[in-house]
C-alpha cells in the first residue's frame, strides 16, 4: 500500500555519534517544517556509551518538543552490527501497520547531513542545492512506479578507512611535494584535471576491480575550503586534515553532488545510507542477508537485500544521483590494528557474497575468482601506503622553514599509526592472520553455500 498518509518518515540506526545524530534530526526537523508535513522518526538505540545515550536522550526529547513523533526501540546488544539494527527498524514499522502509510519511509544513516558537497568555481563549498522533501515529494508524485529509492552520499566516502589510504596517502605525497617548492605567498591554484579524476569510477577507492588503473595512480591536486588560498594556506588546510585520514575521511579525494543526476533513474543496487522507500511493504519486504565466516560477519547486507528486493519487485527498485551529505565525525579515537582488519575482511567478505548472490540471481561471478582478484588488489594497495609512508617521511625532513612543525607533527602521528596499525603498510604483505581467511579455498564454498539459500528465500 503506497502514500496515503501527507506525512512521511525517517528510519536512523545511531551507534555512539550523539553529535551527528543531533545535526541529522535538525536537518529532518526543520524541512519537515518548512514543508509543513507530519515527520515521524524510527530510531534504534544502538549506542554502548552512557554519555552517548543521554545526549541522545536529549536529542529525542528536543525533537518532542518540536511537535515530531519519536519512536526509540534500544538495541538488545548495543554496539551491534548494523544489519540486525536495521532489521529492528523493520521490525518498529511492521508495528504500525494499522496506522495511515506516510509518503514515503527514508532511511538514513545517522552520520549524514541534509546538505550537499559541491565545487564552488574555485573552492569546496558545503550548502543545500535544494530541499530534500520537496525534491522527494515531487519525485515520488513523478514516479509512482518506484518502490525504492536508492540515493548516494556526498563528502566522505562510503567504504572502510584502509579502503582509500593508498590513494589518500599518495595525494597528500604528491600535494606536499608541489606546495613545498612554491613560494608560500603565490597564489594556490588546484589543477583543472583534479575534478575530473574525481568524477571518475570510485575515484577514492583502492581496492575497485572495475577501474582498469588502480585509483592511486592518478593524483588530486589539494581543493581549497576557502577562495583566494595562498600556497601557505592551502598547506595549512591540507596539513590540518591529515589527522582525520585514519577515520575515513574525504581529505583529499571527497565524493562531489551532482545535481543534474538526482532525478535521473538508474539501476545500481549499492544500498547504503541513503535509501527511500515508497512503499512502506518494500521497506517491511527488505531483507538483510549475512553470514559468519571464519569468525566475522560480512558486510554489504543492505546490498544484498536491495538485490533480492528488485527480483521480486521487477523495475520497481531504482537508483539516482539523489544525495545527502556523509560526515565521517571528527575527533574520535584512530582505529586500533584489530579494527582495520576485521572491518577490511567483512567488507571484502560481503562483496564476495554480494557477487555471488548476484550470480546465482542471473548474473557472472564467483566468490574465489573475485576473492583472489582483491587479494592482488589489496596487497598492492599496501605495497603503495608502505612506499607512501617512506616517501612522506623523507617529505618532512625537506619541510620548508615557513610550515609551522606543529602541522609536521599531526603528518607524523599520521605515519606512525599507518606503519602500526594498517595490515600490510611495513612489508607491503598480508600477514597470515589476514590474508588466510580470504584465500582458504572453504571460504569461498561456504560463501557459494549462503548465497544459493539467500536467492532460494528470496523466490519465496
Amino acid at each position: 500500500m503506497k502514500r496515503e498518509a501527507p506525512g512521511w518518515w525517517a528510519a536512523i540506526v545511531t551507534t555512539d555519534r550523539p553529535g551527528s545524530l543531533s545535526l541529522l534530526c535538525d536537518d529532518l526537523a526543520r524541512q519537515a517544517e518548512a514543508a509543513q508535513l507530519p515527520l515521524g522518526i524510527l530510531l534504534v538505540e544502538n549506542s554502548a556509551q552512557e554519555a552517548n545515550l543521554l545526549a541522545n536522550e536529549r536529542t529525542v526529547a528536543r525533537l518532542r518538543s518540536r511537535g515530531i513523533t519519536v519512536r526509540v526501540d534500544a538495541s538488545d546488544r548495543p554496539g551491534d552490527g548494523i544489519a540486525p539494527c536495521r532489521l529492528r527498524l523493520r521490525e518498529m514499522a511492521r508495528a504500525l501497520r494499522n496506522e495511515p502509510r506516510p509518503g514515503f519511509l527514508w532511511a538514513l544513516d545517522d552520520d549524514v547531513r541534509l546538505l550537499h558537497l559541491i565545487w564552488a568555481e574555485d573552492h569546496l563549498e558545503v550548502r543545500a542545492l535544494h530541499d530534500h522533501v520537496r525534491f522527494l515529494l515531487a519525485f515520488g508524485a513523478e514516479n509512482p512506479n518506484v518502490d525504492l529509492l536508492i540515493g548516494e552520499v556526498s563528502g566522505d566516502p562510503p567504504v572502510p578507512a584502509t579502503a582509500m589510504l593508498a590513494t589518500t596517502l599518495s595525494d597528500v605525497a604528491a600535494n606536499l611535494t608541489l606546495l613545498f617548492a612554491r613560494e608560500p605567498a603565490s597564489c594556490w591554484e588546484p589543477d583543472p584535471h583534479a575534478l575530473e579524476v574525481l568524477n571518475g569510477l570510485d575515484a577514492y577507492y583502492d581496492l575497485s576491480l572495475d577501474r582498469p588503473r588502480p585509483a592511486w595512480e592518478s593524483v588530486v591536486t589539494w581543493l581549497p575550503r576557502r577562495p583566494g588560498l595562498t600556497v601557505a594556506g592551502a598547506c595549512a588546510e591540507l596539513l590540518a586534515e591529515v589527522s582525520h585520514v585514519p577515520l575515513g575521511a574525504a581529505v583529499t579525494r571527497p565524493i562531489l553532488a551532482q545535481e543534474l543526476r538526482f532525478g535521473c533513474l538508474g539501476g545500481s543496487l549499492r544500498r547504503g545510507a541513503n535509501a527511500i522507500f515508497f512503499d512502506v511493504e518494500a521497506f517491511l519486504e527488505h531483507e538483510y542477508p549475512s553470514a559468519i565466516v571464519t569468525g566475522i560477519e560480512t558486510r554489504r547486507s543492505d546490498m544484498i537485500g536491495a538485490q533480492c528486493l528488485a527480483r521480486r519487485r521487477p523495475g520497481r527498485v531504482r537508483s539516482s544521483g539523489f544525495s545527502v551529505l556523509h560526515r565521517r565525525p571528527r575527533g574520535c579515537a584512530w582505529p586500533a590494528p584489530g579494527e582495520l582488519a576485521r572491518g577490511l575482511l567483512a567488507d571484502t567478505l560481503g562483496a564476495a557474497l554480494a557477487r555471488a548472490v548476484e550470480a546465482r540471481l542471473g548474473g557472472v561471478g564467483d566468490p574465489r575468482s573475485f576473492l583472489d582478484a582483491r587479494i592482488a588488489r589489496i596487497e598492492q594497495a599496501t605495497s603503495a601506503i608502505a612506499a607512501t609512508i617512506a616517501r612522506l617521511e623523507s617529505l618532512l625532513s625537506q619541510a620548508p622553514g615557513w610550515v609551522p612543525v606543529h602541522s609536521l607533527d599531526a603528518l607524523r602521528a599520521v605515519l606512525d599509526w599507518g606503519r602500526t596499525c594498517v595490515p600490510g603498510a611495513v612489508a607491503g604483505l598480508l600477514s597470515q592472520e589476514f590474508g588466510d581467511p580470504l584465500r582458504c579455498p572453504s571460504v569461498a564454498r561456504e560463501l557459494q553455500d549462503r548465497a544459493t539459500l539467500i536467492v532460494q528465500e528470496c523466490a519465496q
